[in-house]
């Protein structure tokens, strides 16, 4: 099983660099950085399941989950009618006034978060039949985060703390020209971090640094 890590696991990096601060307060700035970055940067994604569903009853529920975290958005759901086969249903828009009924789902609807809505509406159970694609995001500072967001995005976490604290005003850690350097790094790592999670922490989609982010060296950019 993989380690676990909590926001106090960041605080010997972040409380030399804002001096001052206390622990409460830095608990709470971390927990707001974090869910910046799990929302927008889809940092935290996991497979749920396998899932189930009854018969004449198109609603699975994902949330509540355990751990104080919600569902963020669901990317996929896999259907399995057996062992040998596995179909991806396709995502719609809105739920269809007078909505049909068949033995196996084609494709689902989002009613909430954490509530999919299958169409045609199954007329028999499915058990352990479904996966779901998804992104977590956390409620608050009261969480274990996986490996993931120590050895893949640690610095990330350090510099959306640093760029929401740093820029304060009238605070003995604020410093905004700092600030402003941490929050461009942070806005750059988000980016970074929803192209790995649509690439599945592969190379199936190019990254490049933005203008911002590239060194100078002679006249030309690296």
């Amino acid at each position: 099983m993989s380690k676990q890590y909590q926001p106090e696991d960041w605080f010997q990096y972040l409380m030399p660099m804002l001096p001052g601060i206390t622990e409460e307060f830095l608990l709470v700035m971390f927990a707001s950085t974090l869910r910046e970055f799990c929302e927008d940067g889809r940092a935290w994604v996991e497979i749920i399941g396998p899932l189930s569903s009854k018969a004449d009853n198109p609603k699975i529920f994902l949330d509540p989950l355990p751990g104080n975290t919600r569902i963020g958005y669901v990317y996929a759901l896999t259907f399995s009618s057996n062992p040998s086969t596995n179909k991806l249903l396709t995502p719609g828009a809105s739920i269809p006034y007078l909505r049909p009924t068949g033995d196996q789902p084609t494709a689902y609807i989002m009613e909430a978060p954490g509530c999919i809505s299958l169409n045609p509406i199954p007329t028999q159970d499915w058990d352990d039949a479904y996966l779901a694609d998804v992104s977590i995001i956390p409620l608050g500072p009261n969480i274990r985060l996986p490996e993931v967001f120590w050895t893949h995005w640690r610095e990330a976490l350090i510099d959306g703390v640093c760029g929401k604290c740093m820029m304060m005003i009238s605070k003995p850690w604020s410093n905004p020209s700092m600030g402003t350097m941490h929050a461009r790094k942070f806005r750059n790592h988000i980016k970074r971090a929803r192209a790995i999670a649509d690439g599945k922490f592969t190379d199936a989609q190019a990254w490049a640094f933005p203008d911002f982010a590239k060194q100078r060296i002679g006249d030309s950019f690296i």
